[in-house]
């Protein structure tokens, strides 16, 4: 039974991934999914960065309808990383079923999970940068997360 979920949305580089492979397991996350698969989990690159982490972790590759329907279906509080919109990580309540969503390098998350009204969350950038790499956010909003769920 899956509780805690990342979702990665057309993650490009295999380094980001095995990275948040990675984080991943250091924080228990259940359930690993990807959609708009970019990046292949058994690329020699992910699992290198992974540090073989992807051979413990239950994850799966599926479409976007796919997971929009487990999600709802398990009755999942879905957010979704944004650079700008929504509230910052620390200001939401993460009960119940928690799924987050982090898109691509370029492109970010695919426009359709903004079609539902699913929570937007942001990491507050206090210097010039507006963004964060991909693997970073999502290790600092998953230890957060983390956090709060134990």
């Amino acid at each position: 039974n899956y509780s805690f979920v990342l979702v990665n949305d057309g993650i490009e580089i295999p380094g980001n991934l095995g990275t948040i492979v990675r984080t991943c397991d250091a924080v228990n996350v259940d359930l690993i999914i990807n959609v708009n698969e970019k990046t292949k989990f058994n690329s020699p690159k992910v699992i290198q960065s992974s540090r073989g982490m992807i051979l413990f972790k239950d994850i799966v590759s599926c479409s976007y309808e796919e997971v929009q329907e487990y999600l709802l279906n398990n009755k999942f509080n879905i957010f979704l990383g944004e650079p700008e919109l929504g509230k910052s990580y620390n200001e939401y309540n993460y009960d119940g079923n928690v799924a987050i969503v982090v898109g691509s390098e370029r492109f970010g998350i695919d426009s359709r999970w903004y079609e539902k009204e699913h929570k937007k969350v942001f990491i507050p950038m206090l210097g010039r940068m507006g963004s964060l790499n991909v693997g970073v956010a999502t290790s600092i909003m998953l230890y957060y997360f983390d956090m709060l769920l134990k």
